[in-house]
């Protein structure tokens, strides 16, 4: 089929390489003439795994700064421009609507029958109050007869796109046209590898209030298991670990996001939860669970600076290895560990921080980790499970998830302090 993306971001270059690669013709549309250029080149550049190998093996997605010329190739215009948050916390449709502008051109100029399909995360009532109307005023043509509209946002991490692309555990279609909905459900049923992907059809609605709530619910289990590590710590021989893998054994309950660790952050789980919270407000709904949820959010940072203030003093060297939301991600919007950075350095340490990908101020881990007294291991890069204990000079280990605990025993014999995010001190 042929595929118009457009929007070329984080998630945009990914989806377009991944459905080249399903054998779909596709075109890639953004505003930004230097990352276009980058593209048609082939030198852009991605931490993302997958894409850079898929671009160049398949060299025939097209790509260009015209999004009407996009429109007018394909068949499916997936649209995928960002929709930042608002003060209150709803999200801004401005860029939507301006690439809806540009859409509505490329339709009013063609013949065929095209569905528009909005992927970027919105609020509820957006595709009916906002995304039809500017395409109706500006193609002068009629929604469902002349062209079509669905919502289908993705539900990925930054990190593993093409993978979770592939291997979904949902698929979510909003449309309010059943032949618009088969359409796009069939194009995903041919791309998808993954045998347990449930596809879920329903109104406009309805999808927008899923998306939002889909990722509430995640944050409320992640915030239930680093509650659950807050109280741990506070009580002699108390291990969060060992309590959490209890409770997922529960089918009710599972093991997904749920383990003590870091808080919840990067491009989606702060503010779809927020969004939620001014929906809630809005219609004068009960939205304290999701108020609780960043009220631990916020509290795990302040537990890991007080953790580090209990094990070195002010002025000490404090190393962090990940400063990245995630493993294997260059995206850093929101993260807890660096927010936990800028505390530290406002209370007189010294922060060195390493990562593979990320953004940071030491070029290895051997220079992180240069006379510091506390080693702060905050993501679960390859790289970081495979330190030698042997040749650490480091006197303290602050472990965020537990990568170590099997070897804390060894980690202890060679001098070296080994501390848990929801254990004990002992």
């Amino acid at each position: 089929m042929k595929v118009a993306v457009i929007g070329l971001g984080k998630l945009g270059i990914p989806m377009a390489a991944f459905y080249a690669e399903k054998g779909h013709d596709v075109i890639g549309s953004d505003i930004m003439p230097d990352l276009v250029d980058s593209l048609k080149k082939g030198t852009y550049k991605t931490c993302e795994p997958g894409v850079e190998e898929t671009l160049q093996a398949f060299s025939g997605i097209k790509f260009t700064t015209s999004i009407k010329e996009a429109v007018e190739f394909a068949k499916l215009i997936f649209v995928v421009v960002p929709t930042p948050s608002e003060e209150a916390g709803d999200f801004s449709d401005q860029f939507l609507v301006e690439a809806l502008y540009d859409i509505g051109e490329g339709i009013k100029c063609s013949k065929e029958y095209k569905i528009v399909v909005v992927v970027s995360t919105i609020m509820p009532g957006t595709m009916e109050q906002v995304v039809i109307p500017t395409l109706e005023e500006v193609t002068e043509k009629s929604c469902y007869k002349h062209f079509g509209v669905c919502y289908n946002p993705e539900f990925i991490a930054l990190g593993s796109v093409m993978y979770d692309m592939d291997n979904p555990d949902v698929v979510l279609i909003g449309s309010n046209k059943q032949e618009d909905a088969i359409i796009l459900q069939n194009f995903h049923i041919s791309n998808i590898s993954g045998l347990n992907a449930c596809i879920h059809t329903m109104s406009f609605i309805n999808s927008e209030i899923a998306k939002l709530a889909l990722n509430c619910a995640i944050v409320a289990k992640i915030s239930v298991a680093n509650t659950i590590a807050s109280v741990c710590e506070a009580i002699e021989g108390g291990d969060a670990t060992v309590v959490t893998e209890f409770i997922g054994d529960d089918s009710r309950i599972g093991h997904a996001y749920f383990k003590p660790g870091l808080g919840y952050s990067g491009p989606c789980f702060p503010r779809d939860p927020r969004a939620f919270i001014e929906l809630a407000s809005e219609v004068e709904s009960v939205f304290a669970m999701q108020e609780a949820c960043e009220i631990v959010n916020n509290d795990v940072v302040t537990r890991i600076v007080y953790r580090v203030m209990d094990l070195v003093p002010k002025k000490s060297i404090v190393s962090i290895l990940g400063t990245a939301y995630k493993t294997d991600s260059g995206v850093i919007e929101e993260s807890c560990i660096l927010q936990v950075a800028n505390i530290l350095v406002n209370a007189g340490y010294k922060v060195h921080t390493y990562d593979p990908i990320a953004i940071c101020n030491s070029s290895s881990i051997e220079e992180c980790l240069q006379d510091s007294e506390l080693c702060i291991v905050a993501t679960e890069a390859r790289k970081f499970k495979d330190l030698n204990f042997d040749t650490l000079s480091v006197p303290r280990i602050l472990d965020c998830w537990g990568i170590y605990r099997e070897h804390k025993d060894f980690i202890k014999s060679k001098g070296i302090e080994y501390c848990q995010v929801g254990v004990a001190l002992d």
